[in-house]
């Protein structure tokens, strides 16, 4: 059977999103085209154990190593494409951009590549010049699309040298599903009690991989303006690995409602024991998170950064507040935590009706195989 082949700089410790919209890409692909995925990834994947789920659904993976020369990364993928007789090549976090590039054009192939990360604003001279070259050279012969998560990451693109008539808008899809057990309030108590949370406290969450970027420093800060005025009955709860508890522990010395907590396989945990779910990012590509959350029934309260409103600003749990000021983040809070029950169910309904209607992973799977059906009918008119 002929496939699609997706090349991923990705090896998280847990499945995320990401790997979900993947498995349903492949169901889709399948019964709309015909065709079957064939993944590569970043060899920081192997042992992960969101790999049984890829091969429960029969799809074949490979590796790739950022370690290894060029030459070597172009013969692996081309024997890949090859022996699955791959029709199209897409990439995704822009590792391995080039390498699906230089394979496509050898096989005469169509090539897509994803951008998912805000690359913002300013990142050096040599980082310009690299990307212009990217786009300008590569990008604009050898590539058919470049697809990017938000408005904001299609303009950075644009704005670094890409064609823009090669640049699609597709926002992530939230797999819904994943996220329903949430709602579940026994399920809520269960895990409350296994993360040790004091009865009647209320849990803010947030996730804090990398600190600055995300914000952790003004949740903290924000938490600590609560703490003043009386709000003792709230957890920080901030989901991170060694770096992020480091940098906790400098800012919130003796506080112990801050916490930083591990990663967790199922990620819908998090969300059920949480009662608002907090984005400070100071810079944000599209954000999964955010409408996992949404999907979840939790407020949010986030960054109010243009295109993410633009996103998901109709959705009356949405609550901004000014990106980089602690001091509003904490009133914006203080709102959340003084709501009513009756307002609260209002956000709730609202946050998941919205996923439900604009974001679902299977209108993310739409749009994608709309753009194969083009690109490979095309491909094989030519």
């Amino acid at each position: 059977m002929a496939t699609v082949l997706h090349a991923a700089d990705y090896g998280g410790s847990y499945a995320g999103n990401f790997i979900a919209s993947l498995l349903a890409l492949d169901n889709v692909l399948n019964e709309e085209l015909g065709l079957r995925l064939v993944l590569v990834f970043s060899d920081i994947a192997k042992g992960r154990q969101w790999l049984e789920q890829v091969e429960a659904r029969g799809i074949p993976y490979y590796y790739l190593s950022k370690s290894w020369s060029r030459v070597a990364r172009f013969k692996t993928l081309k024997a890949i494409a090859e022996e699955h007789d791959s029709l199209l090549l897409h990439s995704h976090f822009t590792t391995f951009d080039l390498d699906v590039a230089l394979v496509a054009l050898v096989l005469k192939l169509p090539a897509i590549w994803h951008v998912h990360s805000d690359w913002g604003d300013t990142s050096g001279i040599r980082r310009w010049v690299k990307d212009l070259l990217k786009m300008r050279v590569v990008a604009a012969r050898w590539v058919n699309c470049i697809v990017a998560v938000s408005d904001r990451v299609a303009e950075q693109v644009v704005r670094r040298g890409a064609p823009i008539q090669k640049c699609f808008t597709v926002h992530n899809g939230i797999d819904v599903d994943r996220v329903a057990v949430s709602r579940i309030t026994a399920h809520k108590e269960v895990l409350r009690r296994l993360f040790n949370i004091p009865e009647r406290h209320r849990v803010l969450l947030m996730f804090g991989w990398s600190p600055i970027v995300k914000g952790v420093d003004i949740a903290v800060e924000a938490l600590k303006l609560l703490r003043e005025r009386g709000y003792t009955d709230v957890l920080l709860m901030i989901v991170g690995g060694e770096s992020t508890e480091v940098y906790v522990s400098q800012l919130a010395r003796g506080i112990s409602s801050v916490r930083v907590i591990p990663p967790v396989e199922n990620v819908v945990d998090l969300y059920a024991m949480a009662d608002c779910f907090i984005l400070a990012s100071r810079s944000e590509g599209f954000s999964y998170a955010i409408g996992e959350a949404m999907a979840a029934g939790l407020p949010v309260v986030s960054s109010d950064l243009p295109h993410l409103t633009r996103i998901y600003g109709q959705a009356k749990g949405f609550i901004t507040f000014t990106s980089g000021d602690s001091t509003e983040l904490a009133k914006v809070l203080e709102r959340v935590l003084k709501a009513s029950r009756a307002e609260l169910d209002v956000w709730s309904k609202s946050n998941r009706e919205f996923i439900e209607k604009n974001l679902t992973v299977q209108q993310w799977c739409s749009r994608l195989v709309n753009l194969y059906r083009s690109l490979i009918s095309r491909e094989g008119s030519q």
